[in-house]
């Protein structure tokens, strides 16, 4: 059944256009296509810096692990108007991927510990 996504009015079969918003008609509601194409998602860690998160994220894509960066509290806010955010931010990944993610978070730390090690 023909489906308004902006005023959420059903209509018959056949409209194509919603009478009150002059908006195209769907035919599922879209929050439901959106809801069945989410992934549950986990916290893998946080980071003080935009930097930092922008590093994980590129080695867990580098794998083929998608991953996002949330600021905390009004953190997005900060960084839109400081160009930086004194909260951090959280790094999430699939919560299918998160032990290898998890895996791959902690040898690349092993690694940078025995780096930092052996220049002193």
């Amino acid at each position: 059944m023909p489906y308004c996504p902006k005023c959420k009015r059903d209509y018959e079969e056949g409209k194509t256009t919603c009478t009150y918003c002059e908006v195209a008609l769907v035919e599922e509601e879209i929050d439901e296509v959106v809801n069945d194409q989410l992934e549950e998602i986990k916290k893998l860690c946080s980071v003080y810096t935009l930097q930092e998160a922008d590093i994980i994220i590129a080695l867990m894509n580098s794998y083929e692990i998608p991953a996002i960066k949330k600021s905390e509290q009004i953190g997005d806010y900060l960084t839109v108007a400081m160009g930086s955010s004194m909260y951090g931010y959280d790094i999430y990944v699939p919560v299918r991927l998160f032990d290898q993610a998890e895996l791959l978070l902690n040898a690349q730390n092993i690694e940078e510990e025995d780096e930092r090690s052996s220049m002193t």
